[in-house]
């Protein structure tokens, strides 16, 4: 591990941390020592890849480790990490989704109709007021537990792929992007993957409209009213109004989480229902995998058409385009060469017209010969050079034309 850092210019702590991210076996503190001394132990085949696994890492890149390491093995003379005590009963098994997580949702930070908001926004997707994040993560774990005993693994949504979380509607209306955050909407959708589909999962507490009575900054609902409230809104300034509450419903949302139209949901009619319908949420999510792969199949083949046809139009588009500067290529050097032949029309005249000039002052006395030639000279000077080859090679072709044009591009 030391050796392969170095090659990364990394820690070989973080390099443990790349390959537990990666789900590599490395060689376990020791390893080397044996090999020395003529032993070596078997080494572990590559496990083959998961649905949603991250397969590469490169420096600079982040880990997508969301799962926490599993502890290291104890030595063979201490006692075993999972026994328990005596007279010290079996702790429950905990998702690792669900260990440890309370803190960062009991929190006293809630929307205005009771739902926790906690700051942390890598969590498990939950949604409820404080009063039942308790039993929802305990729901949530019994169920995590149940899909992972039949291979289904549960996880949060990994970071090097995207997958779709729809909005949540809850107290009463439809929360978007871009208006009002939910009271808790993670970074990453909580997905299970059954097979090769990936379901994201939410746990929420319905809410539905309540009759509350304004006291003292607070909506109580009319029916918890204490005969203390009760007296205090007849003695003071008060009213009357509705709002959705929580309502200690729990519901559990599946969406397809590669964006494909599935949805389904299992709402509480009575509180503790939705433990005895576990069952029939798998069968649900097992019966939708073939239409949620029709899907993803059609998806693939009209993407790839679309590529063909954007190719195909692009192709076009280039075509036309070299079409067009070669007509401009062209209408520009005739225009120039049509320019060049007039300068040298121009320039034939302005010669002649010097010759015959040159011719006529032969006859004349010596020192006027000497003054029209100066002016002559001169003459020549203002109009400058009439070499029609000079013109004519500071033209360029259509071929140049084009070569220029693609060099600037």
């Amino acid at each position: 591990m030391l050796a392969v850092a170095k090659d990364y210019e990394v820690s070989a702590n973080y390099l443990a941390r790349v390959c537990a991210s990666l789900n590599v076996p490395w060689p376990p503190r020791g390893y080397w020592a044996k090999v020395a001394a003529g032993h070596k132990p078997p080494q572990p085949a590559l496990p083959p890849a998961r649905p949603g696994d991250q397969l590469e890492w490169e420096k600079g890149a982040g880990l997508d480790l969301v799962r926490p390491r599993p502890p290291r093995r104890p030595r063979e003379t201490a006692q075993p990490a999972d026994t328990p005590e005596p007279n010290q009963p079996l702790l429950p098994e905990r998702h690792a989704l669900v260990r440890g997580v309370r803190e960062f949702f009991d929190i006293d930070r809630t929307t205005k109709n009771g739902y926790l908001r906690p700051r942390k926004r890598r969590l498990v997707d939950i949604v409820v007021s404080k009063p039942m994040l308790q039993t929802a993560l305990d729901v949530a774990n019994d169920l995590f537990l149940m899909l992972e005993r039949h291979d289904h693994r549960v996880d949060l949504a990994p970071r090097h792929q995207y997958y779709h979380r729809p909005v949540l509607e809850l107290e009463g209306r439809k929360y978007d992007h871009y208006s009002a955050s939910e009271p808790c909407r993670p970074d990453r959708p909580t997905v299970v993957f059954v097979g090769s589909i990936a379901f994201g999962l939410t746990l929420y507490e319905t809410s539905a409209p309540v009759e509350v009575q304004y006291i003292k900054g607070e909506y109580i609902p009319v029916a918890q009213l204490t005969p203390g409230q009760f007296q205090w809104t007849r003695r003071n300034y008060t009213f009357t109004t509705t709002r959705h509450l929580p309502t200690g419903r729990l519901a559990l949302r599946a969406y397809s989480a590669s964006g494909m139209k599935w949805r389904e949901e299992w709402v509480e009619r009575k509180p503790g229902e939705l433990p005895h319908r576990f069952r029939t949420i798998r069968r649900t999510l097992l019966e939708a995998v073939p239409g949620i792969e029709k899907q993803l199949e059609q998806a693939r083949l009209e993407a790839e058409e679309h590529e063909r046809q954007w190719q195909i139009a692009d192709a076009k588009r280039r075509r036309e385009e070299q079409e067009r500067r070669e007509r401009e290529a062209d209408k520009e050097s005739r225009e120039q060469l049509l320019t060049i032949v007039d300068r040298w029309a121009l320039a034939r005249r302005i010669e002649d017209f010097f010759q015959d000039l040159e011719r006529r002052t032969a006859g004349l006395e010596e020192a006027e010969r000497v003054a029209f030639s100066t002016r002559l000279q001169e003459a020549r000077g203002m109009l400058g050079t009439v070499d029609a080859a000079r013109h004519f090679s500071a033209g360029r072709s259509p071929a140049e034309r084009l070569g220029q044009s693609e060099v600037e591009e």
